[in-house]
């Protein structure tokens, strides 16, 4: 009688909690639904609120299946999807190759009869993805960027992998506890159906987006031209007029490898983008086997769920950003380091060690903030578990300690080393261009470091008034939690529920560690673009899954636990539910829905980036370019011109040969013409004779001098980066009353003036 009373106290207790649950997550995503969008705004300039969206939700989801047509609009229609097959075979192409040589990479190591099939895919495309990068850069840097080496490498490691499993031929062997039969890595059960359903059309959207060609500035300006630039000279080299391009480029590398794959740059970059897109299923696929190992596999397909319909992540699918990378490195590289805390013995241990810090290194090899957001942490936690789980004496110890923070480091790099390789031979500097106070840099200078460190500097002035650091830490984490245009409110609606999930609790509390150490770290040593905090998303997926199940009272498995508290075992499993259990849950799924159908409509819209799914591919090339370079490639510009661009980065789609350069490097254009006085202020240097600079246009082959105005003004804006005062209009009056150039008319309120050479 007591124990039944006890049962009962503890089932209204936990009823209680589901309805306090429940009733933050609806409060959460009232309060999100509050803010209006920063980024986003009505044609009159006011932002636009949340809640216009939510009443605008029919309208946006009809409109994916009964596209309206304005009359003039560009053809659009499932009957263009063929202008894209050779674009998927590409990429297929080199997602094949990547699935190939992540598994033969995986049986180097020694790891893949350790891994169930999940976990198999998500590391082998991660180390084939890697690898293939690196090959296109070491080809690249050798000045052999030819497709036959490519394709025989590609095929050698298809042909590799199926030959190693036709020798096997037998079932793979696994030291994990196995499992039972419901619960195979490739059940199709009901709750699958419905994840593939719900998941779907964002999938779609992502690929169909992924294959437009690119329409934002930072893309056209290195992302893409990088790749192009290297492709058009036939080798990865230093480019001094675009510092960006000193990166270490991952991703960029695969765009490189669809361009030489399809000899075509404009094509190949297309190509590039889908297999970029890749990233977030790959990511989803490795929650999915992360939910799936600790929690159960109900909380895997929330995990992928949660994932693919943030808006972000959509956005980082469809523009060639980085983002997209990184954060499936960091995660792949977490869950490496996680299983090499629960590995059985010490051979095992260093095996997933060296295999995270492969990943970690990717990740780095993406974007150099990776070394802060997996480097150095999950470095830090692969060698906690070696001290954690290691013998108590202290000479064996400190060799399980060393041991595994050399493996760590060693295969970190592999990974990324060769980028550092690269920019020594190149610019003397390892990580160029940061750090030049330290290691100097060719081609750079303290000018250029002071204008690159103001325009990415860290907000060191809170330092000076730290009262004010409270409140704009308050500020920026409702930034990322809820005001950011392309936040989900799954995320944080649901990540602070998985505290109530008693059976992982070492693992959620370590989990939402990292969160704050991404969030952090992001804060207080970046200039705080939105996008850069973006791989901590991952990490609050799986948190907003378990929360999800807990509030679902999804039961958690008890099995490759990291967690060593006995009292937290079995919590919900095999219990019959009431009827107010149900309704929590049925309540919690409908709200779920809503917001998987409000993201829906939100990313296909055009305010999540260029949605014109089908669209006739030639029109959104024409649409895609910007409008200085539509105006420029539509002039009959004669053959052999070259055009020397002032202003002018965004040049992707120039289809003309052309010189220019960041807001960052040098200008080319007063390079050529200054005096270059010394001690003499750029806004009061005399321009050299008028017989030398043209000399100097004759001698690099410059036809026209493009200036865009409007972009000057632009980085001369307050807050903004800053511009040359070299550069003005009496400047090329001078220069056309000289003799040097001869201005070619335009309409003055396009804001560009266009000049011939004389």
């Amino acid at each position: 009688m007591i124990e039944r009373a006890s049962s009962l106290g503890s089932r209204h207790s936990s009823l209680a909690l589901r309805l306090l649950g429940l009733a933050w997550l609806i409060g959460f995503i009232l309060w999100f639904s509050s803010f209006t969008l920063p980024n986003n705004k009505y044609q009159n300039g006011s932002p636009i609120p949340r809640w216009d969206l939510w009443e605008a939700l029919p309208d946006l989801l009809l409109e994916n299946v009964f596209p309206t047509r304005e009359p003039g609009s560009s053809p659009s229609g499932w009957s263009y999807l063929p202008q894209r097959f050779d674009l998927l075979m590409v990429a297929s192409w080199i997602l094949i190759g990547a699935w190939g040589l992540g598994h033969l990479a995986l049986r180097v190591i020694g790891v893949r009869k350790l891994l169930d099939p999940v976990e198999r895919a998500v590391f082998a495309f991660g180390l084939g993805l890697s690898g293939l990068s690196l090959l296109t850069m070491i080809c690249g840097v050798a000045g052999t960027l030819t497709r036959w080496i490519f394709l025989v490498v590609i095929a050698g490691s298809i042909a590799g992998e199926v030959w190693c499993r036709l020798r096997d031929r037998r079932p793979i062997a696994s030291t994990a506890k196995p499992r039972s039969s419901h619960d195979g890595p490739w059940t199709i059960s009901l709750l699958a159906c419905a994840m593939f359903v719900a998941i779907g059309p964002f999938v779609l959207a992502m690929l169909l987006g992924s294959m437009l060609p690119p329409t934002d500035f930072d893309v056209k300006e290195y992302h893409v031209q990088g790749p192009k630039e290297y492709y058009l000279q036939g080798r990865v080299g230093f480019l001094p007029h675009n510092v960006y391009t000193s990166f270490p480029f991952l991703t960029e590398m695969l765009l490189l490898l669809g361009m030489v794959l399809r000899g075509d740059w404009f094509r190949g970059a297309l190509a590039g983008q889908a297999v970029l897109m890749t990233f977030a299923p790959l990511t989803a696929l490795a929650l999915f086997a992360a939910g799936r190992r600790w929690f159960s596999p109900t909380v895997g397909w929330l995990a992928a769920l949660v994932y693919l319909t943030i808006p972000w992540v959509y956005r980082i699918s469809i523009i060639a950003y980085v983002e997209g990378g990184l954060s499936f490195f960091l995660f792949a590289a977490l869950l490496a380091a996680l299983r090499s805390w629960s590995a059985a013995d010490e051979r095992t241990t260093l095996r997933f060690t060296l295999l995270a810090g492969l990943l970690a290194g990717s990740a780095v090899a993406c974007k150099y903030p990776g070394v802060i957001s997996v480097a150095i942490p999950l470095g830090a936690a692969v060698v906690g578990g070696a001290f954690v789980q290691g013998p108590r004496s202290m000479p064996q110890l400190v060799r399980r300690i060393g041991g595994a923070a050399a493996v760590f480091t060693l295969g970190t790099l592999i990974t990324f080393g060769p980028w550092m390789l690269k920019n020594i031979a190149e610019t003397g500097n390892p990580v160029y261009p940061l750090l030049y106070t330290i290691f100097g840099g060719t081609d750079w200078n303290d000018e250029a470091n002071a204008k690159w460190r103001n325009g990415h500097a860290a907000p060191l002035g809170l330092l000076r008034e730290p009262l004010r650091i409270p409140g704009d830490f308050g500020r920026h984490v409702v930034d990322v939690v809820a005001k950011s245009d392309w936040q989900s409110p799954l995320v944080f609606g649901l990540a602070p529920l998985a505290l109530m999930v008693r059976s992982r609790r070492r693992l959620i509390v370590g989990l939402w560690a990292y969160v704050f150490w991404l969030f952090v770290t992001w804060w207080s040593l970046t200039h705080r673009l939105d996008r850069f905090w973006l791989p901590l998303l991952p990490v609050a997926s799986l948190l907003a899954a378990a929360g999800l199940g807990w509030l679902l009272g999804v039961a958690i498995q008890q099995r490759d636990s990291i967690d060593d508290s006995p009292q937290d075992a079995g919590t919900d499993a095999n219990r019959h539910r009431s009827l107010g259990e149900s309704a929590v849950s049925v309540v919690a799924a409908a709200t779920v829905a809503a917001a998987v159908l409000f993201n829906l409509g939100f990313v296909t819209s055009a305010l999540s980036g260029y949605n014109a799914y089908l669209i006739d591919l030639n029109a959104a090339t024409e649409q895609a370019a910007t409008p200085s370079m539509r105006l420029l490639n539509e002039l009959p510009l004669p053959d052999g011109s070259r055009v020397l661009f002032v202003g002018e980065a965004e040049v992707f789609d120039a289809r003309f040969d052309h010189v220019y350069n960041t807001v960052f490097d040098e200008s080319i254009f007063q390079r050529w013409t200054s005096a270059a006085v010394p001690d003499v202020p750029d806004a009061e240097q005399p321009l050299r004779p008028m017989a030398d600079i043209r000399a100097t246009l004759a001698e690099h082959g410059i036809t026209h001098v493009f200036v865009n105005w409007n972009e000057i003004a632009r980085y001369r804006a307050p807050g903004s980066y800053g511009f040359t005062d070299f550069v003005t209009p009496e400047r090329f009056q001078t220069l056309v009353e000289g003799g040097v150039l001869r201005e070619v008319p335009l309409d003055p309120r396009w804001g560009y003036q266009l000049f011939l050479v004389e």
